[in-house]
């Protein structure tokens, strides 16, 4: 599995698995509202803490919150499964203050991101498979409704020709 850093966690954690709209829209709207984040709030995306450091960056709190924000608008309606993206915020809210507290590395928590972006990743996925079977399903539906009522309009026309002769 190939390494990612801090930032790109987050941007591909929170983007990369919205599937009601391309994923590279979603991900270029996020991507977009990461660098506004931080440029609007002074933080560094190429902190050099390095991601084992047991301290948050200078202004990543608020950096972090407005990334939140930037998921909840442009993320989470375009999903299929928004109670999981919520919940990555939540568990990214609870280790990011571990980190503050000394208690859990950015390393750890880059880890544990990684694993909840597979798991989103898989249930999107999952979640469009089955909209497309759903889909598939209502369109056989459909053919089949409308074959039964052209072989019904075909038996009416021929018991009324033999009526008629």
């Amino acid at each position: 599995m190939r390494r990612m850093g801090p930032t790109a966690i987050i941007a591909f954690a929170f983007a990369g698995c919205a599937t009601s709209q391309p994923m590279e829209t979603t991900t270029t709207r996020l991507n977009a509202a990461i660098e506004q984040c931080a440029a609007s709030n002074k933080y560094e995306l190429s902190s050099s803490l390095g991601d084992e450091e047991r301290r948050l960056a200078p202004n990543e709190r608020p950096f972090r919150d407005c990334v939140y924000r930037g998921v909840e608008d442009h993320v989470i309606p375009l999903s299929a499964v928004p109670t999981l993206y919520r919940a990555i915020i939540v568990e990214d809210r609870a280790m990011t203050a571990q980190i503050d507290a000394g208690a859990l590395t950015r390393g750890e928590r880059r880890q544990r991101l990684e694993q909840l972006y597979q798991s989103i990743e898989q249930k999107e996925v999952e979640a469009q498979q089955e909209k497309t079977d759903r889909s598939r399903k209502e369109i056989v539906d459909m053919l089949d409704r409308q074959r039964q009522a052209d072989d019904i309009v075909r038996a009416s026309q021929t018991q009324l020709r033999s009526v008629l002769h």
